[in-house]
């Protein structure tokens, strides 16, 4: 009996610090605990043995487990201001330089690229092809290969 009453004397303590839900969900228990030690007259000596053994297991798991919730604190942090569209937009502004510069930087490549191309290919065109070019057998198999026709009417394969 000295057990029952320090468990309901720190139960009451409890009581006092716990959430309205919890509360009533104590005062359920406390009616069924109330309920079931007047019926315990009634039973056999070793079943009210394992009845008060089970009980107190019971209470001892509910005292560790209202320690373990006591001892979860809420970490205080501050609240998140809203971002401001002009910080969003501030953000977006590296992305967007990037990827104009990098537009920029591949049509100027290209062109000035394409435009020293032309000037070595206007560049050979232009040189005359000397006599002995005609002479060479990979020359002109490149030239059958190309179907390029030599001026003056002839064929690749006649000089």
């Amino acid at each position: 009996m000295t057990t029952m009453r320090h468990t309901q004397s720190t139960h009451t303590l409890h009581q006092n610090d716990a959430l309205p839900a919890q509360q009533a969900l104590d005062a359920q228990g406390a009616a069924i605990g109330k309920l079931l030690r007047r019926g315990e007259a009634a039973l056999a000596p070793d079943v009210a043995a394992r009845l008060r053994f089970a009980r107190q297991q019971a209470l001892q798991a509910h005292a560790l487990a209202s320690a373990r919730v006591a001892h979860q604190q809420p970490v205080p942090s501050q609240p998140r201001r809203p971002l401001g569209w002009w910080k969003k937009t501030l953000a977006a502004v590296p992305f967007l330089a990037a990827g104009a510069g990098a537009v920029f930087m591949q049509g100027a490549v290209s062109d000035d690229g394409m435009q020293a191309g032309a000037a070595i290919d206007l560049k050979i065109l232009q040189a005359p092809v000397p006599p002995s070019a005609f002479a060479d057998p990979a020359f002109m198999a490149y030239l059958e290969a190309q179907s390029i026709h030599l001026p003056g009417g002839g064929d690749a394969a006649t000089p």
